[in-house]
């Protein structure tokens, strides 16, 4: 027994030896090559990783000489850009013959190296780079942690953590990008620099409040009570993103891969999902003529996944070329909490924080939908009171509407749409909905001043769109009856 932990901590210690020698030669040389180019010529690239950049994890003199002269260049003239030019001038002061030698023939040939075919491309380079001096960082700073609790036993646990704290924090933000911010001042460009990336979403009526649709980097909550329409509102938004040229990815929790097909594709075809399996010659010249972005269904088992779990799975569609440009998640309620707490309250809160976190870190929008609580299940209009497990997703999220329809306005297959909260611009807007199961389809209509004025746009909207019979009949007799 002694000696099977003796071996166990000598091959402990033997992987520890083996992360503390890491450094770029794994890579090869061409890869080092490419990274010491890309410094030099991306100068945002070179101000996001220089905090973490280590020369001594290059495999040979030459290269460590080359990144230790573009860091002390970065270092003392923060505003240039670095230039060939520059980085011969301070080769020139080198004294040993040999590394001045091989200095000169490593710069001769990153001048040469963009016409070398073969090469790996300059963002998977720079990405490696970034994760290998990341990961590095972060566990210098680890090893640090534990010797700064090992001198300070006899110190003040307050103090001690809060130390630890910091050093965790900058290590786990260092090499991010080198942005700060806008700058305050009487330039007008930030209207272009940061101009907010929209995706429409199928409805006119909301989009005009919304600046356009949801914009990147934004999270928006769709409210409803059971069997009302959440999975069929988030439906119908992933199938305007997709026939409108933007790239989506739909987990769902709770319905199958198979079964968010079939409702994909009888929103895009108008044939009732009762009849896809025996119409799909129908369904696929329906996809062919109007789909021009890709969808990805993904199916994951309810409360067994994190945000952390779909950012593993957006990192593998990223890798093949199937980055999107939204995210439907069906829906955040059934997802498993990142860390355990006794109130549940707290546990979708920070699962939704994350859900935001991810949706800038991607640069995606990110839809989701959610329960609405008990009482709210019988209103006829649901307000941000009536979101179950309280307020914390409505202070989280960008963009909150609720969908609700009583059992007489199930039956006649209406309903209202609520505007609840909106980042983007006007907010506590009520729409009428049409509600249309068989094929998977919500119209949210626009909203008009008088009765009449909205009868007509109701009319309308029924006759050139809809294809449930009786739908017009009954939306027209439940308006004049309000």
């Amino acid at each position: 027994m002694v000696e099977q932990k003796i071996n166990v901590s000598i091959n402990q210690e033997d992987e520890i030896s083996k992360l503390n020698q890491a450094n770029l030669a794994k890579f090869g040389r061409t890869f080092q090559l490419q990274l010491l180019k890309a410094l030099i010529e991306d100068r945002e690239y070179l101000l996001s990783i220089v905090d973490i950049l280590n020369p001594n994890f290059f495999s040979n003199g030459s290269f460590k000489w080359i990144c230790k002269a573009i860091s002390d260049f970065v270092e003392k003239y923060p505003e240039d850009q670095l230039t060939f030019s520059a980085l011969n001038i301070e080769r020139d002061k080198i004294d040993n013959d040999i590394l001045h030698q091989t200095v000169t023939e490593d710069i001769s040939t990153l001048v040469k190296l963009k016409g070398i075919k073969g090469l790996a491309s300059d963002k998977f380079v720079k990405d490696k780079a970034l994760d290998f001096f990341r990961y590095q960082n972060l566990k210098d700073t680890l090893n640090q942690c534990v010797i700064t609790m090992m001198n300070n036993q006899t110190a003040m646990k307050n103090e001690i953590y809060d130390q630890i704290s910091s050093m965790i924090t900058q290590a786990t933000t260092a090499g991010t990008r080198a942005d700060i911010g806008i700058l305050y001042d009487d330039s007008l460009d930030y209207c272009i620099a940061k101009k907010r990336n929209i995706i429409p979403l199928p409805w006119n009526s909301l989009n005009k409040c919304m600046n356009g649709g949801i914009g990147r980097g934004e999270l928006m909550a769709i409210i409803a009570g059971t069997n009302v329409g959440k999975s069929h509102a988030l439906n119908n938004i992933s199938a305007n993103a997709i026939m409108n040229s933007f790239n989506a990815v739909y987990y769902t929790m709770e319905l199958s891969e198979v079964n968010v097909r079939f409702r994909h594709d009888a929103r895009i075809s108008g044939i009732p999902i009762n009849d896809i399996p025996f119409r799909r010659e129908d369904v696929l010249k329906a996809i062919k003529q109007k789909v021009t972005g890709k969808l990805i269904i993904k199916e994951f088992p309810m409360h067994q996944i994190t945000p952390q779990t779909l950012k593993v799975h957006l990192g593998k569609l990223i890798a093949r070329n199937l980055k999107p440009d939204i995210v439907i998640i069906d829906y955040a309620d059934l997802m498993k909490a990142t860390h355990y707490r006794e109130n549940k309250y707290y546990e979708i809160g920070e699962t939704y924080e994350l859900l935001r976190g991810m949706a800038t870190e991607y640069d995606v929008a990110i839809i989701t939908a959610s329960q609405a609580n008990r009482e709210g299940a019988s209103k006829e209009l649901l307000t941000l009171e009536y979101i179950a497990e309280g307020f914390s997703k409505a202070m989280t999220s960008d963009v909150i509407i609720t969908i609700s329809s009583n059992l007489e306005q199930k039956a006649e297959n209406i309903g209202q749409c609520f505007l609840a909260k909106n980042r983007a611009g006007i907010s506590g807007i009520t729409f009428p909905v049409l509600l249309n199961p068989a094929i998977s389809r919500i119209d949210i209509l626009d909203k008009d001043d008088t009765k009449m004025s909205l009868l007509q746009a109701v009319k309308k909207k029924v006759s050139n769109d809809i294809t449930n019979s009786g739908v017009k009949d009954a939306l027209t007799k439940y308006l004049e009856n309000k």
